[in-house]
């Protein structure tokens, strides 16, 4: 337990120091021709190509991405993202640099505060220090710096996904509806559909469903080429074009089984057999944490972890649901949880080896050649988040052992003292 007297300050403190070195060390590297934000120079690309019928054939150049020097690039979200892409268009590339990564800044420390909150903590200037501290932390590690270094678009997706589903107890308006939207920019958090069904949210799931289909709809509307393309031409479906499903930086059960056998998991019986197998059961998993402890986080990131594992390409920067699981994590150790070691075990397998994957031969196939070390750990994100389900589902058997009253209650957990608050 961290003394009140020392923990407030110690945080804020700690905190503005971590953000403004944050800030020195990461924006001249960005702005200063030496590393570009590629997937936002795609994404300004996709919204000035929005309503063009070559949205699917053009590629951005090369030549003009500053400090990118490999081939041109398509762009390969929804068209519904081209259309919410198009207001880059309107500003410099160099502006929207600036405005994406204090965006992303703010989003990684903002996901760490919802987070807190779920769990327990009491809302005050101590926990957003806290969450500061946390989310500016985590840039250091694989995910969380590849999201700043491309310009990702996936923290605000995580934060969209954790404010739809961590709703406190029954405030149920609207929700479903930011996943429904998530899932039409970017397919993958179609997953927490099946979340509110695996967990008897049906006007949750029905919402989610209605809001993907009229964004996709007006999408088809505005853009009635390119929807074609995407969702009747194939290209939804086409994983190579977002890179080869066997490089070392897709972490997915599709990436490990293809760089194992040199063939397509999908088109795989057994492959699939395993896919389909962890998919049922995670959504088992989701149904018993929820039906014993109603709106646990310990559900999200089990069926988060299981849309990774899943999903034909995970790049390391989708992994940036690791912030949500250490700030489980760390709230586990602060109430003192049994268990909680065993996940953090897991946590460390996965991302104290920032870069180490780029370590392993890689591009052009040589991930098909690796020796049993590499093999390890070039699949390290895989093997890890399989270990740290197992960890999490533990120690989250262990906690609900330890604890005899109802599921906290949010606000009943003092960051300042590291006290339970009696209502």
């Amino acid at each position: 337990m961290i003394p009140s007297g020392l923990l407030r300050p110690g945080i804020t403190l700690g905190a503005a120091v971590l953000v403004l070195g944050t800030l020195i060390l990461l924006v001249p590297p960005y702005f200063g021709q030496e590393i570009a934000l590629i997937d936002l120079a795609v994404y300004r690309w996709g919204g000035i190509h929005a309503f063009s019928p070559d949205l699917y054939i053009s590629k951005i150049p090369a030549s003009s991405i500053p400090g990118y020097f490999e081939g041109d690039l398509p762009f390969t979200y929804t068209p519904f993202a081209a259309i919410l892409f198009v207001p880059f268009g309107w500003i410099s590339l160099s502006l929207a640099q600036w405005l994406v990564l204090m965006i992303n800044l703010t989003g990684l420390a903002t996901i760490a505060f919802v987070m807190f909150r779920a769990e327990g903590f009491k809302s005050d200037r101590g926990l957003m220090g806290l969450s500061l501290l946390v989310g500016c932390s985590v840039v250091v590690l694989e995910p969380g710096f590849q999201n700043l270094l491309f310009g990702q678009v996936n923290i605000l997706l995580v934060l969209a996904i954790l404010w739809d589903t961590l709703r406190p107890s029954g405030n149920t308006r609207g929700q479903g509806i930011a996943i429904g939207l998530a899932a039409a920019l970017k397919l993958t958090p179609a997953i927490f559909i099946l979340y509110f069904l695996a967990t008897g949210r049906w006007k949750a799931a029905a919402r989610s469903t209605i809001a993907f289909a009229a964004a996709t709809g007006l999408a088809a509307v505005l853009a009635p080429q390119s929807s074609y393309a995407y969702w009747l031409g194939g290209l939804f479906s086409d994983s190579t074009r977002v890179g080869g499903v066997d490089y070392v930086g897709n972490q997915s059960l599709a990436g490990l089984f293809t760089r194992t056998t040199g063939s397509s998991l999908m088109s795989s019986r057994p492959g699939m057999v395993a896919v389909i197998s962890l998919l049922v059961c995670g959504l088992v998993g989701v149904s018993l944490i929820e039906r014993r402890n109603p709106g646990s986080p310990v559900a999200i990131l089990v069926i988060a972890f299981v849309g990774l594992l899943i999903s034909p390409i995970s790049w390391t920067h989708h992994w940036i649901w690791v912030v949500p699981l250490l700030v489980h994590l760390i709230a586990a150790r602060f109430r003192g949880e049994r268990g909680s070691s065993t996940c953090i075990v897991g946590l460390l397998s996965v991302l104290l080896m920032p870069g180490v994957l780029w370590l392993m031969p890689h591009g052009d196939g040589r991930e098909r050649n690796w020796n049993a070390m590499q093999f390890v750990v070039g699949n390290a994100y895989v093997f890890g988040a399989l270990f740290g389900l197992c960890g999490l589902v533990v120690a989250w058997l262990l906690s609900t052992k330890d604890r005899t009253g109802a599921p906290a209650i949010p606000g009943s957990y003092d960051s300042t003292t590291g006290l339970e608050m009696k209502n």
